[in-house]
């Protein structure tokens, strides 16, 4: 199957929305190197964790074959909401940092001969085993992805100013890489995607900061207007991510990080302690002692000998509000809590018997009128006859060929029914008397009543599901 770009121009729905989060930009010049995150969600707790060398470890089973298997050659500090093990972003004591952002239409790299890990696990592996950017693009086919839940694209960079953005879409690893003194920027749409809509110049200043295209403009900006040859600190990465930070309401920006790669320090702050942190990442020792520290510390200035120790009981608080936001709320905490300590799992876990990966497949006949193309999965007659989703499982994009293909990961096991439809007209729905459409089961509509959720029912009780839906004109 072909790759898609996709046109973005698309107003998404308010469920959607809330995931298209964070804003990320890489600094450099001759003598500095910055890694740095905006991280918006709908809360912000989380802890700072220390990670030790030379342990071994064993990724978490999402699915049938083998997790990966490793031994740490490096120490860590990670910002972690899903339990230890699975940060989404951090630094090693080489220098490498790596973090994530949110990219919906992502389909992982997941090749059946290779072992496996989730999307999370994954920035682990990396500062565990590399200290820089070239390590990681020549590994980054070795292992496969099988992930929890999060579609996310990643941004890693090292202390020679190599940076790179991977994204996994259709099912490949694509990546672009910046050399010394080539800033790079990424928000929450793929690299092509996010430079062909900057460059119209009339779509760059369109928007405000609840828009990841608009994120992205502002960043990509300062970029271009400013060399950093002499000027570039600590507090240059904090002041670029203030403009683009979502400052009120339930969904904004919680915390902000400076990854300061060649002196290999971690600045933050965060929405409710606003004075700036750091840890310096070489007076600790990464031989002993497993540590933690609340993200949202009123501490300011260095607290690296702040950090204390870090426990399975503190974990398990942490994950249970973090995969319940997820809609994982089916997991056994304590069970992801103590594997991510002892390292010790098996195959029959509540992930597996709890959860499943649904890819659907849309086709349509003819190329010259796709247009918008909405997908939404719903789990009751009432909700699919409002086009209402289950949590976040809706999602919207110019199709730009006659195929294509979404991915909805963890999805609960149990009975759904989806919907495909045209919005040629841009009002925002379908109308079916004049777009094309498409239910599970081959539904139709019948007069006025669009099918019944017992019509469409799907039941999803394998691991892995594939749904194809044939676009069709009504009759």
């Amino acid at each position: 199957m072909r790759r898609f770009y996709f046109i973005i121009g698309i107003v998404l729905n308010a469920v959607f929305t809330q995931l298209m989060a964070c804003s990320s930009i890489v600094l450099k010049n001759e003598n500095n190197t910055f890694l740095a995150k905006n991280f918006d969600w709908t809360y912000g707790d989380a802890y700072v964790i220390k990670n030790l060398r030379g342990i071994h470890k064993t990724a978490f089973y999402t699915s049938e074959g083998d997790p990966v298997k490793w031994k740490s050659k490096y120490g860590s500090i990670t910002f972690n909401q899903n339990g230890k093990e699975m940060p989404y972003g951090g630094i090693n004591e080489a220098g490498l940092a790596v973090e994530m952002l949110w990219l919906d239409y992502t389909e992982y790299y997941n090749a059946l001969s290779n072992p496996y890990l989730n999307e999370l696990e994954w920035i682990q592996y990396q500062l565990d085993n590399y200290t820089d950017v070239d390590q990681v693009i020549s590994n980054v086919n070795s292992l496969s992805i099988r992930p929890f839940k999060g579609k996310i694209h990643f941004v890693a960079a090292d202390t020679t100013g190599r940076s790179v953005i991977i994204e996994h879409i259709t099912g490949k690893v694509t990546y672009e890489t910046k050399s010394i003194n080539q800033c790079q920027a990424i928000t929450n749409y793929d690299i092509k995607s996010s430079a062909n809509w900057y460059s119209n110049k009339d779509n760059a200043s369109r928007g405000n900061v609840t828009n990841a295209l608009f994120r992205y403009s502002q960043l990509q900006s300062e970029i271009e207007k400013n060399s950093f040859a002499k000027d570039l600190s600590v507090k240059t990465a904090f002041d670029l991510l203030e403009k683009v930070t979502i400052q009120k309401g339930d969904f904004k920006t919680y915390w902000t990080i400076v990854y300061d790669l060649k002196n290999k320090q971690v600045h933050f702050k965060t929405c409710d302690e606003k004075s700036i942190k750091f840890i310096d990442l070489n007076g600790l020792d990464f031989d002993k002692d497993t540590q933690g520290l609340l993200i949202n510390t009123k501490e300011k200035g260095n607290i690296s000998n702040l950090l204390k120790e870090f426990v399975i009981a503190n974990n398990t608080t942490l994950i249970s509000k973090s995969f319940t936001q997820l809609a994982l709320g089916k997991l056994n905490f304590s069970e992801v809590s103590e594997h991510q300590f002892t390292f010790i799992s098996k195959q029959e876990n509540s992930y597996i018997k709890n959860y499943a990966v649904l890819k659907i497949n849309v086709s349509v006949d003819d190329s010259t009128k796709i247009g918008r193309l909405g997908i939404v999965i719903t789990e009751s007659d009432i909700n699919l006859k409002n086009f209402t989703p289950f949590r976040d499982a809706v999602h919207q994009v110019f199709m730009n060929n006659t195929k294509y293909s979404w991915v909805y990961y963890g999805l609960p096991k149990g009975s759904y029914a989806i919907a495909a439809a045209q919005d040629i007209n841009n009002n925002r729905k379908p109308d079916f008397a004049s777009e094309k459409y498409a239910f599970s089961n081959d539904a139709r509509v019948a007069g006025d009543k669009i099918p019944t959720f017992d019509e469409c029912k799907l039941e999803i009780i394998d691991n892995y599901h594939v749904v194809q839906l044939v676009l069709k004109a009504r009759e």
